[in-house]
């Protein structure tokens, strides 16, 4: 098994004529060289990291948007408006906090054109930024005593999901990808 920090490229070498012209996901490995569209615009020869695995972020937003859509749906077919006014309040919850400061992205994607940052399929957030974006590590401190020292990536005001120490390494991975696309080594 490979390191975090290692890239993973196509059996076919970097030639990305053996791909499809828009691929909507290119989420499914760590890092994985390609296409890749967010819907901003087509980033060629991108290479994805992941943070923390987009395939369980995204089953947990599924997860719970078909909790909050199966018990709103229940309540329209009941017809009582008390569980519809009660599950449309959680549903608007379940959007907001995907989308609060309490959510981080997951993954990253630094391509040619510049850096995107992937949220999770129900986030609104999901944003194409320069390759001049300022990217940083940080430390905090997570637990009741506070004795607990998480990381996470800082790239531009969008802050990444938290890790322990042993993952740290592919926060630093994507730190030194994106410094090298900056210099136009490639990455």
């Amino acid at each position: 098994m490979q390191d975090a920090g290692t890239e993973f490229s196509s059996a076919k070498g970097r030639n990305p004529a053996h791909l499809p012209k828009r691929i909507a996901k290119c989420q499914a490995k760590p890092l994985q060289r390609g296409f890749c569209d967010s819907g901003s615009f087509i980033m060629e020869d991108a290479v994805t990291f992941e943070i923390k695995s987009l395939l369980v972020q995204n089953l947990f937003m599924g997860f719970a948007l078909a909790a909050v859509l199966f018990f709103l749906l229940r309540g329209v077919a009941k017809r009582n408006m008390l569980h519809v006014a009660v599950f449309s309040g959680w549903l608007l919850l379940v959007v907001w906090f995907f989308n609060s400061p309490f959510w981080g992205f997951s993954g990253v994607s630094l391509g040619r054109n510049g850096v995107e940052v992937h949220y999770g399929f129900l986030s609104l957030r999901e944003q194409s930024l320069s390759l001049n974006a300022t990217c940083r590590e940080v430390e905090t401190r997570s637990g009741i005593m506070r004795t607990k020292t998480l990381y996470h990536l800082r790239i531009d005001g969008h802050r990444s999901m938290k890790v322990e120490a042993d993952e740290r390494k592919r926060l630093q991975a994507i730190i030194r990808a994106l410094r090298k696309r900056r210099e136009g080594g490639g990455g």
